[in-house]
């Protein structure tokens, strides 16, 4: 009797080590059942008939796939995952994430032959799909989803249809989707450019390699995606992406030009700007010349009607004579077309700070010109 129990409890205690694997695979269906209780999965070179993943009773955070077919659907429902990672994948059906949160998801050089969609899903961090190989009846919708930090579009020159971003949120998170479209369709991307900002930052030298120039091929992101804006009268993407687009093209030295045209007047796009420059540079000089007005007078360029002292016994009323006077002096200097040539004292170096103000003066008065004949 005591050798049965024996031998019934190490029978028992064999069974209970050794649990169902977590993988079932059945000739060319492989799927992740229910019972699977681990952190990670890969697949390598499957030829999966229809799957139905990552139901809400799964503890799985990450996948990979790997040069597999997918001969019916994809479908992963109501899961948080880390990642998900489908390399060199084959999808001859539908592909679906649907109220899914997760950190990353890659399909770059996967063949996508008909539906990929994504519905309230929230990608937190990446979406990658660069190098896809579409069909005829490949489409990407995007479906009340909440962007990500970075989105991977790249060398996508094929695209059957409209991929449309522009119902894409950040889900209240304040921050613009860095998105990648070197080499891409720009033609068939619609998206609001309030909530994205180009980015070339991941590329490498691999296309000037090949004899290319990437700043050509970056120019041509910008100027295509320009026109697309423009085509959909999307005037204030359009503005947003025309002033980055100055600002890359400007190689001075950190960038002074673009810097001071975005000051003076945000590349055109606030021309009202200009008036509130003239109005500080007129402000700043006063403030200058109030303590070297005498100096100027005498030494520098005389202004007739402009005393070169001011004699009053009432302090407070010699400080506002003397600031009207700087005023009036400066204006003038401003806004003259010319000089009288024989009040000029060349020999005096202070005479360069005459001639910027002048100079100031001209450029803003056909800055103004310009204000006036455009309305």
């Amino acid at each position: 009797m005591r050798l049965c129990c024996i031998l019934y409890l190490f029978l028992l205690f064999s069974c209970n080590i050794n649990p169902k694997k977590n993988i079932s695979q059945d000739e060319d269906t492989n799927y992740i059942n229910s019972l699977d209780a681990v952190s990670r999965v890969y697949y390598n070179e499957y030829i999966v008939n229809d799957i139905d993943m990552f139901d809400d009773t799964l503890y799985i955070t990450s996948a990979e796939y790997s040069n597999c077919r997918f001969k019916s659907g994809v479908g992963i429902y109501e899961h948080m995952l880390s990642s998900l990672k489908f390399d060199k994948c084959t999808f001859e059906g539908y592909f679906a994430l649907n109220q899914i949160s997760i950190n990353e998801l890659n399909l770059s050089n996967s063949n996508i032959e008909s539906e990929c969609e994504f519905s309230e899903t929230q990608i937190c961090k990446k979406l990658l799909l660069s190098n896809l190989k579409l069909s005829n009846k490949s489409k990407l919708v995007f479906n009340d989803v909440s962007l990500p930090e970075y989105i991977d579009l790249s060398n996508n020159l094929m695209i059957p249809y409209e991929i449309d971003l522009l119902t894409a949120t950040h889900g209240g998170h304040n921050y613009k989707t860095k998105i990648n479209l070197f080499q891409s369709d720009v033609s068939m991307i619609r998206m609001d450019y309030l909530r994205f900002q180009l980015c070339f930052d991941s590329l490498d030298n691999e296309y000037n390699f090949y004899g290319g120039n990437m700043n050509e091929a970056i120019i041509n992101v910008y100027e295509s995606l320009l026109s697309n804006f423009k085509i959909h009268n999307q005037l204030t993407s359009y503005k947003l992406l025309d002033i980055e687009y100055q600002e890359y093209l400007d190689i001075s030295f950190f960038k002074w030009r673009s810097k001071i045209s975005k000051l003076w007047w945000n590349f055109g796009y606030n021309k009202e700007y200009i008036f509130l420059n003239m109005f500080c540079i007129v402000f700043l000089f006063t403030i200058i010349n109030f303590f070297i007005l005498g100096y100027l007078q005498d030494r520098v360029y005389h202004i007739t009607n402009i005393p070169n002292t001011i004699n009053s016994r009432n302090n407070w009323k010699k400080i506002v004579l003397k600031l009207w006077y700087s005023l009036m002096y400066t204006v003038t200097i401003y806004f003259m077309l010319s000089f009288k040539i024989e009040k000029l004292k060349y020999r005096n170096p202070m005479i360069l700070y005459i001639f910027a103000i002048h100079v100031l003066g001209l450029i803003s008065m056909a800055y103004v010109a310009n204000f006036i004949i455009q309305k």
